[in-house]
């Protein structure tokens, strides 16, 4: 490329001194293509933006979070509390006997209460699970922001190299153009207009890769997008080299910190550490707390309490294997 430019240069020149007038440098003006409208620029920032709320997949991700993180307030409330009617005497409903003192009509209220602990080891691991999940968006989210900056710096590359060659070529022609006017007039060889034609030719074959590249750079970020492929994106911006401010030490910090999988691993092994614990709480029994007032035709009307408690029993085939599962899964997050 350097020896045409220099070859043309010397051409230019030359003819200038030869004829010691502007009439080639009129001539070079009458053949220049008229200006274009310049096409609206490509923000990086708003394409990120906007392949970011149509990807279908980050946005299922972070639907995901969002319903996870609705899992924790429900694991830390207390179950609903039950209410009960009844009666004893006649078929009838609310109906009781005369004369029959032990026939009533009643009601009931029932709280169940975890044992102390278990409603927080609930919402702890509720609270993991969706941290986990939010690394999982965040994986996808940035794997789509690396994909959409690698075909807009690829387009960027391929529009530049279509636009440098365009204005290589126009300089080309004019300099052939001038070749051809010295050759006719008797000034100049045949030899220099032919390899001025030559080097058109390798220009314009390398200007249909370019913009085959250019092409396929833009399917690819319209792809990504969710636009027609064959929608214009536009002239990209003027991008800037970005300077590394970090040292290795502070890069392996910041890779430790922010990493989605480190982070998403660890999540999940508080995640499981949090069930074993809970699996552990489950030899304890839980309460059940009711109230009973029952209502009775010949006798005073009468109240009661009652605290109910499961016995876990069968220990060795339902708590023992479930704290021993649970301890599974922790070991595998730890391998």
């Amino acid at each position: 490329m350097k020896r045409i430019l220099i070859f043309g240069a010397g051409m230019l020149l030359f003819t200038l001194a030869l004829y010691g007038q502007s009439a080639p440098a009129q001539d070079v003006k009458a053949t220049q293509a008229p200006d274009q409208a310049t096409p609206p620029t490509a923000s990086l920032d708003a394409l990120i933006l906007e392949a970011q709320q149509k990807n279908p997949g980050v946005q299922s991700a972070l639907l995901q979070v969002q319903a996870l993180r609705r899992r924790v307030p429900q694991a830390k409330t207390l179950p609903d509390p039950t209410v009960s009617v009844g009666w004893a005497g006649n078929i009838t409903p609310f109906s009781v006997q005369e004369g029959d003192p032990s026939s009533y009509r009643g009601v009931g209220v029932s709280q169940a209460f975890p044992y102390p602990g278990k409603l927080k080891l609930r919402g702890e691991i509720a609270d993991r699970e969706a941290e986990a999940a939010w690394w999982d968006y965040e994986t996808a989210r940035r794997n789509l922001v690396a994909d959409v900056k690698s075909a807009y710096y690829d387009y960027f590359a391929a529009f530049k190299a279509v636009e440098i060659t365009k204005k290589d070529k126009d300089l080309l022609q004019k300099l052939s153009s001038i070749a051809e006017a010295r050759y006719r007039v008797g000034k100049g060889v045949q030899q220099d207009v032919l390899r001025s034609q030559t080097e058109i030719s390798l220009l314009e074959q390398r200007l249909t890769v370019f913009e085959q590249q250019e092409r396929t750079a833009e399917a690819r970020l319209n792809t990504l997008l969710f636009r027609d492929p064959e929608t214009p994106v536009g002239a990209p911006e003027k991008l800037e080299p970005t300077p590394l401010t970090h040292s290795l030490d502070e890069l392996y910090t910041l890779a430790r910190e922010q990493d989605p999988g480190l982070q998403r691993e660890q999540r999940m092994i508080e995640r499981n550490q949090y069930a074993v614990n809970l699996a552990q709480k489950d030899y304890r029994p839980d309460f059940n707390v009711g109230y009973m007032y029952q209502q009775r035709p010949d006798l005073k009307d009468m109240q009661g309490f009652t605290v109910t408690a499961n016995i876990p029993i069968f220990y060795k085939t339902k708590q023992r294997q479930a704290v021993a599962e649970q301890t599974g899964k922790r070991n595998c997050c730890l391998l």
